[in-house]
């Protein structure tokens, strides 16, 4: 059965059949699907906010982000090692420590230092391998700048009069200190924990 009925196109207003999904005047759907365009201009305007909110985030929390370095140290190995000072018999504990510098500004490790089992306070640590001739002296020779952005591996090491076994005792557990400047002239300290492992021979 034919139906009669008549209605208004819900968009051009102009006369069409109550029954008709699509009208023939101006090509839009009367049923459900007429809210695909709305929902698709909703969604491009959606995406595109939402494009332009991410940037705009991005710039505020770069620019409140302390202008300054930012500095972490990992220890990366432990290891002792023996070695002929001046004919002298020493063990040596030698340390591999990764930094990097997340920051916007250089910073510098101004010293490197390890306090074993027992021990009352922090023993300062010489760069590089060790080498042979000259009193040693505890204390800081050398600092390291690390720029924005950058890791360097440091090697560090401490000659010292121990056994063999009170070597292996007393450094199992360590506890490693960096002495930090950074670029404002802040200076703080990092200390990592090796706790639990015996520094490998070789």
């Amino acid at each position: 059965m034919q139906n009669n009925e008549t209605t208004h196109c819900r968009v051009c207003k102009e006369i069409i059949s109550s029954s008709a999904v699509k009208c023939r005047h101006c090509g839009s759907f009367q049923n459900w699907r007429r809210y695909l365009g709305l929902s698709s201009s909703f969604l491009s305007v959606a995406v595109a906010f939402i494009s332009v909110l991410t940037v705009f985030t991005s710039i505020a929390l770069d620019s409140i982000k302390e202008n300054d370095s930012n500095i972490e140290i990992s220890i990366i190995n432990k290891q002792r090692t023996y070695f002929s000072d001046m004919g002298r018999g020493r063990q040596v504990l030698l340390v591999d420590v990764f930094v990097t510098n997340a920051g916007r500004r250089p910073g510098t490790i101004k010293s490197f230092a390890v306090k074993g089992e027992g021990d009352n306070e922090f023993i300062y640590m010489k760069s590089g391998p060790p080498q042979s001739g000259g009193p040693y002296l505890h204390k800081p020779l050398e600092v390291h700048m690390i720029e924005p952005n950058k890791s360097i591996m440091l090697k560090q090491h401490l000659k010292t009069s121990l056994d063999a076994d009170t070597f292996e005792t007393k450094y199992s557990n360590a506890d490693f200190k960096a002495e930090i400047i950074n670029f404002s002239g802040k200076k703080n300290s990092i200390i990592k924990a090796s706790h639990n492992s015996l520094p490998l021979y070789y």
